[in-house]
C-alpha cells in the first residue's frame, strides 16, 4: 500500500483491552482503510487498495490474536 511500512497507533489503541470478535476485527480494518492514502496507478486503483487493506488487516489481526493466545 505504501513504499514503506506504516504503523497506525489508532488501530493499536482501538484493539487494546478488547476481546476478539468479528465486529472488533471489522472496525479495526475500517480504521486501517481510513488511515491509509494509497495511490491509483496501472496496477490498482486507490479504492481497490483500500479494500485490499481491509482484508489484509483482518487476516493479520486474526493471526496475531491466535499467536498471542498460544503464548
Amino acid at each position: 500500500m505504501a513504499p514503506t511500512p506504516l504503523r497506525l497507533p489508532e488501530v493499536e489503541n482501538f484493539l487494546k483491552g478488547k476481546s476478539l470478535s468479528d465486529e472488533v476485527i471489522w472496525e479495526a480494518a475500517e480504521i486501517v482503510s481510513n488511515g491509509i492514502k494509497p495511490i491509483t496507478d496501472v496496477r490498482a486503483s486507490a479504492e481497490y487498495r483500500k479494500e485490499a487493506a481491509k482484508g489484509m488487516a483482518m487476516e493479520a489481526i486474526k493471526l496475531a490474536w491466535t499467536k498471542e493466545a498460544k503464548q
